[in-house]
């Protein structure tokens, strides 16, 4: 699996934070930056450009920067989501891998492996 030295995440859940930081330090993760919502973390990248993009987002501007930074930013994307009518799952958007909460950590390492293509 590719090793993702730079990742942004935006999660607001402490817990759920925690638990994907320490997956991302097994991984040789150097620089995990987090962002309590998709417009701080788009105004980032204009500095800073990651590896990977963690998002577990229900913002109403989520699918409009998620195509920006996959389709012309060529960032790839995990988005997590537990709402099964969500907007982004239909968009289909390639570098955009999907996983659906509650996940195990199994399925969260499958997802990134799956995400480096």
């Amino acid at each position: 699996m590719r090793t993702y030295k730079r990742v942004s995440v935006v999660e607001r859940e402490g817990i759920i934070l925690l638990d994907i930081k320490e997956i991302l330090q097994s991984y040789k993760s150097e620089t995990i930056s987090i962002f309590r919502n998709i417009n701080s973390l788009f105004d980032s990248l204009s500095k800073e450009r990651p590896d990977l993009i963690i998002i577990d987002s229900q913002e109403e501007s989520v699918p409009d920067k998620l195509k920006i930074i996959t389709e012309e930013l060529k960032i790839p994307v995990l988005y997590l989501s537990e709402y099964p009518g969500d907007r982004v799952l239909s968009m289909n958007l390639r570098g955009c891998m999907l996983l659906k909460k509650p996940y195990l950590k199994k399925d969260f390492i499958a997802a990134l492996k799956k995400s480096t293509g």
